[in-house]
């Protein structure tokens, strides 16, 4: 059958480098992949198959740790991590954060926040304390920012977590605290 490559998520590497995670479906069977592309972008490494796909269209996240671990989301899931630079990857018993198709993730202030856009619901988020061993319970978009899509979070600086939106009340672009 076709081989079909889709939902790329990038993170840049201390050393200049680049971490690609991707889904690949042949014969209607998902798997996650991932290669690195070097600093001076000349090389790609070898493919690394990660795991099972959630999904074909869902997006998968991305996110480092200060100890260097990277974190992988997809399907609601921490359900991977990886502690050399995504050259290998291993399963984790995460339980599940939101629910959703794309996810963003960020650490910030020693919690990490996964949002999730749903077509059905819109924006979902789930904070973890344990590096997304355990996750609270998900919250809809909505609250004083109004109902929202295409949320993508980010940790900041001084340790909370901003996230930039769409308000599907007046189809603005918003970022929030």
């Amino acid at each position: 059958g076709a081989t079909t490559y889709n939902s790329p998520a990038l993170l840049g590497l201390a050393d200049g480098s680049t971490l690609v995670v991707y889904k690949r479906t042949v014969t209607a069977v998902v798997t996650l992949r991932s290669v690195i592309i070097s600093a001076e972008g000349q090389s790609i490494s070898p493919e690394v198959t990660i795991g099972a796909g959630g999904g074909a269209t869902t997006v998968p996240a991305l996110c480092q740790l200060p100890t260097g671990r990277i974190l992988l989301a997809d399907s609601g899931n921490v359900g991977w991590y990886s502690d050399d630079s995504g050259n290998t990857w291993v399963e984790s018993a995460g339980n599940e954060g939101p629910g959703g198709g794309r996810y963003s993730l960020a650490y910030h202030g020693g919690y990490l926040t996964m949002v999730a856009q749903d077509a059905g619901t819109g924006c979902r988020s789930s904070t973890s304390s344990d590096q997304g061993g355990n996750w609270t319970p998900d919250v809809a978009g909505g609250g004083s920012y109004g109902a929202y899509t295409g949320a993508s979070c980010l940790g900041l600086p001084d340790g909370g977590v901003g996230m930039l939106f769409v308000d599907t009340a007046d189809g603005e672009l918003k970022w929030a605290r």
